[in-house]
């Protein structure tokens, strides 16, 4: 009994430790970007999802957030930037610029569609 609870309390411990690993840096300075323009109210409905995909661990990213990650949002640039929240803001804003000329799945440019108010995120293909 007291095996199961000591398994049950590190199951919550690493579940809370998990959720602190989330990157709130990047949401605060895409909120920011976007307050004003047509794709905020989508921004603030999906959430994560703008960038991730639903029901998904949170390293499954949609199109966009591949895209992101591809224009240079990587773990190890959060990791240097981490505690320099104006540094890091400026990495995330100039990769969202970047990431506006790529090419969505479906031909359209990332930035197209967010400037139309459109998310831009599909699911990965598999």
């Amino acid at each position: 009994m007291k095996t199961l609870r000591w398994l049950l309390v590190s199951a919550i411990v690493g579940c809370v430790a998990q959720a602190a690993l989330a990157r709130p840096g990047y949401k605060t300075v895409l909120d920011a970007e976007v307050k004003g323009a047509k794709i905020e109210p989508v921004v603030k409905e999906l959430k994560c999802n703008f960038c991730h995909v639903e029901k998904e661990e949170k390293k499954v990213r949609n199109a966009y957030g591949v895209a992101l990650i591809k224009s240079g949002l990587s773990e190890e640039r959060f990791n240097e930037l981490k505690a320099d929240k104006e540094k890091l803001a400026q990495c995330v804003k100039t990769v969202m610029k970047k990431a506006e000329a790529e090419k969505t799945p479906s031909g359209e440019t990332f930035g197209d569609l967010i400037r139309a108010g459109k998310a831009p995120g599909t699911p990965p293909e598999s």
